[in-house]
C-alpha cells in the first residue's frame, strides 16, 4: 500500500516538474520570439526612415512621379524579406499559444 502511495506521489510530482519545464521552455521561446520581433521591427523602421528621406529628395527633382515610383518599388523590395520573417514569426507565436493552451487544458484535466 505504501509503495503504491509513494508511486502515485512520484507520478504526480514528475508530472508537475514536466509541466513546469514545459512552461519554462515556452516562456523562453516567447522571449526569443519577442527579441526577434524587436530586431525585425527595428530593421523595418530603418527601411521606412530611409524611404522617407528618399521621398523628400524626390520632391526636389523635376520628374517627381517617376522618382517616387522608383522609391516605392525599392521600399517594397527592401521590406519583402522583413515582412516574410514577420509572417514566419507570427506563425511560430500562434503555435506557441496553441501549445500553451493545450498545456493549460492538460493541467486542468489532472
Amino acid at each position: 500500500m505504501k509503495t503504491r502511495l509513494f508511486a502515485l506521489m512520484f507520478v504526480i510530482a514528475a508530472g508537475q516538474v514536466q509541466a513546469q519545464q514545459s512552461a519554462n521552455t515556452l516562456l523562453g521561446e516567447q522571449q526569443a520570439l519577442d527579441q526577434q520581433r524587436n530586431a525585425l521591427m527595428a530593421q523595418k523602421q530603418a527601411v521606412l526612415q530611409a524611404h522617407a528621406k528618399l521621398q523628400e529628395q524626390c520632391w526636389q527633382r523635376f520628374a517627381v512621379n517617376d522618382c517616387l515610383r522608383d522609391v516605392r518599388r525599392a521600399k517594397r523590395k527592401a521590406l519583402a524579406p522583413v515582412e516574410a520573417q514577420l509572417i514566419e514569426l507570427n506563425a511560430r507565436e500562434r503555435e506557441l499559444r496553441l501549445q500553451e493552451r493545450e498545456q493549460r487544458l492538460q493541467d486542468k484535466a489532472k
